[in-house]
C-alpha cells in the first residue's frame, strides 16, 4: 500500500479541442483529487471556441500548453513531453475523474511493483452528468488483479476486448517512454495505440471499479453510429493506420497489426482504399507470403461475419 510520506509524483495530462463548455469539469475533477502530489498539464489542440480562455483562468494551478491543431496524438505527445511524473494518467477534456482516482491508481502501482500499466472501467454518463448509462469495459475478473497478456498478444495475436478509453489508462513512466511519441497520423483513437503496446510489453493491473466518467454527448466517438457507412469507413481507416504504426514501431506485435489490418480492409470501401492505396501497398510489401494469406482470409471472414450480422 502507498505511503502518505513518499507519494510519487503523478502527472495528469488533459487533451482538449473545442470543449469550452466541458473542459472546466475535467480540470476541476483533476484539481480536487484526494491525492496531493500531482501535476496537471492541460493541452489545448488549437481550439477555435473559448476553451483557451477557460483554461487560462486556472493560472498556476495547472501547466497550460496551447498549440496549433494537430489531433489527439499530437496533444498527448506534447503533454507527455512536458510531464515529470513517475505515473502518467490521461484524461480527455470532456471526461472527469472520480475524486479518489489518482490515489487508487498510485496505490495499485505501489502495491504491485512488477506492473507498468493500470486500467479500470469507465462510467458512461450523459452530458449533464445526471444519468448513468453503463460501466465499460466489463472487467476480465470479478476482482481487481494483476494481468499478463504478453504471451497471448505476441504469440497468438489475441486482442483483449475489454481495453478502456483514454481516461481509464495510466502508465508507469518507464513504459510510457517506450510507447511515446504516438504517431501523429493517428488523429483519433490514440487510446488504442496506448493500450495495445502496454498489454504486449508489460504486466499490468485491472482495478475492478469505475474511477472516471466518460461523458456521452453529440461530438464524441461513442455517440456516433458505427453502423453508419461514413463512421464505419473512418473507423476502418483508423484500424489500418493503427496496424501500420504498430508494425513499424513494435514488430513483435505482427500478429496483432496483421489482424487490425485485415479488419480495416474488410470495412474500408473503395473511396477510402484509393485514398490509402500507398499505405496499403507498403503494408502488403512489408509482410511475408504466409502473412498475406492469413490477412486475406481474416479479411474475408470478417466481411462474411459483418454481412451475417447485418442480415440477422
Amino acid at each position: 500500500m502507498i505511503s502518505q510520506h513518499s507519494l510519487p509524483l503523478v502527472s495528469i495530462i488533459i487533451d482538449c479541442y473545442n470543449q469550452d463548455s466541458l473542459v472546466k469539469d475535467a480540470i476541476e475533477s483533476a484539481i480536487s483529487q484526494s491525492y496531493s502530489n500531482i501535476e496537471l498539464i492541460v493541452v489545448d489542440d488549437g481550439s477555435t471556441d473559448k476553451s483557451r480562455e477557460v483554461i487560462s483562468r486556472y493560472g498556476n494551478s495547472i501547466f497550460p500548453v496551447f498549440k496549433p491543431n494537430g489531433g489527439q496524438s499530437s496533444a498527448l505527445n506534447i503533454g507527455f513531453k512536458e510531464s515529470h511524473g513517475e505515473i502518467i494518467c490521461f484524461l480527455d477534456g470532456d471526461d472527469l475523474f472520480f475524486e479518489n482516482k489518482v490515489f487508487q491508481v498510485a496505490d495499485a502501482f505501489a502495491s504491485n511493483p512488477e506492473i507498468d500499466w493500470c486500467f479500470h472501467p469507465l462510467r458512461y454518463i450523459n452530458e449533464s452528468l445526471d444519468k448513468v448509462i453503463t460501466d465499460y469495459p466489463l472487467p476480465p475478473s470479478d476482482h481487481s488483479c494483476e494481468i499478463d497478456f504478453r504471451n497471448n498478444i505476441i504469440k497468438n495475436g489475441v486482442i483483449p476486448v475489454w481495453g478502456p478509453a483514454t481516461s481509464a489508462i495510466s502508465l508507469r513512466r518507464s513504459l510510457a517512454e517506450k510507447i511515446f511519441p504516438i504517431p501523429e497520423c493517428l488523429k483519433i483513437a490514440s487510446d488504442a495505440y496506448l493500450r495495445y503496446p502496454s498489454l504486449a510489453l508489460s504486466k499490468g493491473y485491472f482495478l475492478n471499479q469505475p474511477l472516471s466518467y466518460l461523458r456521452v454527448h453529440g461530438n464524441n466517438v461513442y455517440n456516433s453510429n458505427i453502423n453508419d457507412d461514413v463512421s464505419k469507413k473512418r473507423y476502418a481507416k483508423s484500424l489500418i493506420l493503427q496496424a501500420n504504426a504498430l508494425r513499424n514501431n513494435f514488430p513483435e506485435m505482427a500478429k496483432v497489426s496483421n489482424k487490425l489490418f485485415a479488419w480495416g480492409l474488410a470495412d474500408l470501401g473503395k473511396d477510402f482504399e484509393l485514398e490509402m492505396q500507398n499505405l496499403i501497398h507498403d503494408y502488403w510489401c512489408g509482410i511475408s507470403f504466409w502473412e498475406r494469406a492469413e490477412v486475406y482470409f481474416k479479411r474475408i471472414y470478417h466481411q462474411a461475419k459483418q454481412i451475417a450480422l447485418k442480415n440477422s
